[in-house]
């Protein structure tokens, strides 16, 4: 069954709503790396997570709700355009990361004097990996349901490519926080650059879908009027 039109006032509205919830999800983050209580933490290798403990902590998890509230209506966006149906895989795991991403506001980043997790810190990193390895599954599907379609728009491809390297840095982020758990050598101090690299990926492939959805695609009205073309030529084939 062909899909909805994009573009209609629901799938506008809440794509726009999407996209507003991402951009103050993106402010906040930003903000906190020339806040002057959270400049004395190192980006290279702190977490996103750790300016929770920071004065401006408040920050952080607002962009992470508003980042929820995004994803929650960008969902919703693709269920009322068609492209996903309400229980479908894509919406169910996307769904899980906004419940994870709960968990990293709820349980805090914190560690003991001696480095190790406490309790609290070790349910946020299982939180994040579970939020950060289901992110790109949606994009990646779409980009894929689109890539062969005529006159699609490139958004959605776009988005998949990122989604892509999202993978790509979710495992070396895997990776390199079970090395820093083994490893009393302390080898792996790039993980806050890979973080960063890893949700400003998957925040932009989101933000990218909810302009596509917010403009409508070019392939669901190519289709569309060639419909209109061919109802309006089957009485005169008929005739004939």
């Amino acid at each position: 069954m062909q899909p909805a039109v994009g573009g209609t006032r629901v799938v506008r509205t809440l794509s726009a709503v999407s996209a507003v919830a991402v951009l103050c999800c993106v402010s906040a983050f930003v903000s906190l790396h020339v806040l002057p209580v959270s400049r004395r933490l190192n980006p290279v290798s702190v977490p996103l997570s750790n300016y929770a403990l920071t004065p401006a902590g408040w920050l952080f998890n607002g962009g992470v709700l508003a980042l929820i509230v995004g994803l929650l209506c960008l969902l919703a966006a693709l269920v009322a355009a068609g492209e996903l149906s309400r229980v479908s895989l894509p919406v169910l795991v996307t769904a899980g990361c906004c419940l994870a991403l709960t968990g990293v506001v709820l349980f805090p980043n914190r560690t003991l004097p001696d480095g190790a997790l406490t309790p609290a810190a070790e349910l946020h990193w299982v939180a994040a990996m579970a939020a950060f390895a289901g992110l790109p599954v949606a994009p990646l599907l779409l980009a894929r349901r689109h890539r062969m379609r005529v006159g699609c728009s490139g958004l959605p491809r776009v988005a998949g490519w990122l989604a892509r390297g999202a993978s790509i840095w979710f495992v070396a982020l895997l990776g390199g926080s079970i090395m820093a758990f083994t490893d009393r050598s302390h080898v792996w101090h790039v993980g806050g650059v890979v973080e960063r690299a890893l949700a400003g990926s998957e925040i932009l492939a989101a933000l990218l879908l909810t302009v596509w959805l917010w403009r409508g695609c070019r392939c669901y009205r190519q289709d569309e009027a060639a419909l209109v073309v061919e109802t309006a030529d089957a009485p005169l084939a008929a005739a004939a």
